[in-house]
């Protein structure tokens, strides 16, 4: 092993760091409880966040909280998909008087499948077991487990074809995919791992059919199916592929007002819907938040 020293602020850190991605930016940040190197226990100290940058590398040090506090540790605390940041806060006389949470408000590139609340399980957000979708396939996965989560894998007909360890923090895991398949039906396992080697699975097959929905040229939309001012049946059809100016972090599709469905690079999947008349929303989003949106209306019989 390789050591290396990461400076600090003040220049003294207690405790146990806590290791996620707090920006979005896929890459392991560190928060951390700093002090003034007085020596008494339980002195002055901060709450605060090295971003991190890849290969040893740190941007400046962010200071989060900075009254006295300690054993600052991430975990997932409004259900999304952003790791939180919890720690005890101190007095004057450093007693702790108070258990403190700062929800992340990052607007980053996040994972896009919000695993189970729950103890433990799997959330398979796209594609939906059963479902024809078109190749490159994508896949968005969200875990939670009874131990510390380490990564998540999705298998095909025996295969691991993808594993994702970056976005898992506390007790969960997550996958953002995007991976061709040939056309057929395929046999999908998709696994959570903890860092204890304890194992979940669920598995499910998928129909991939070659696409015919191509990006337009320039920044926008281009929604293949349903057609606007179509009549369609349920389960309907749904597909379109975007072009951005800067990065796609991901599509989304949104129907009456409700997001739907979200994936990484374009939609394509089929959502069972009463009969009526539906309003979809489709969705490019780069990964500073900017977006081109396609809306069409169609009839469900």
């Amino acid at each position: 092993m390789e050591r290396v020293e990461i400076p600090t602020t003040l220049g003294c850190s207690d405790g146990f760091p806590a290791v996620a991605d707090f920006n979005g930016d896929h890459i392991p940040d560190i928060a951390f409880q700093e002090n003034d190197c007085s020596g008494r226990v339980l002195g002055p100290s901060s709450v605060a966040i090295l971003p991190g940058r890849g290969n040893d590398n740190y941007g400046p040090e962010q200071i989060v909280y900075p009254n006295r506090a300690i054993s600052p540790q991430a975990l997932r605390a409004n259900r999304d998909t952003k790791a939180d940041v919890i720690f005890a806060a101190l007095d004057s006389g450093n007693e702790e008087y108070a258990i403190v949470t700062l929800l992340n408000k990052t607007t980053g590139s996040f994972p896009t499948c919000a695993a189970p609340n729950a103890a433990i399980g799997i959330a398979l957000c796209s594609p939906a077991p059963g479902s024809t979708v078109s190749s490159p396939v994508d896949f968005a996965v969200g875990a939670a487990g009874d131990t510390p989560m380490r990564k998540a894998e999705v298998w095909s007909d025996g295969h691991k074809i993808v594993e994702q360890l970056a976005g898992a923090f506390s007790n969960y895991s997550f996958l953002d995919a995007s991976v061709p398949l040939a056309t057929g039906s395929h046999h999908i396992v998709v696994y959570a791992a903890g860092w204890d080697n304890s194992l979940e699975s669920r598995s499910y097959t998928v129909n991939v059919t070659a696409s015919s929905c191509a990006a337009p040229s320039s920044p926008g939309v281009h929604v293949c199916s349903p057609a606007n001012g179509s009549t369609v049946h349920s389960p309907v059809r749904l597909e379109a592929a975007g072009t951005v100016a800067g990065t796609l972090a991901r599509m989304e599709l949104w129907v009456d007002g409700a997001k739907k469905y979200t994936a990484p690079n374009h939609v394509d999947t089929s959502i069972p819907l009463s009969a009526g008349s539906h309003r979809f929303g489709f969705f490019a989003v780069t990964t500073n938040g900017q977006t081109w949106q396609t809306v069409v209306n169609a009839t469900v019989q």
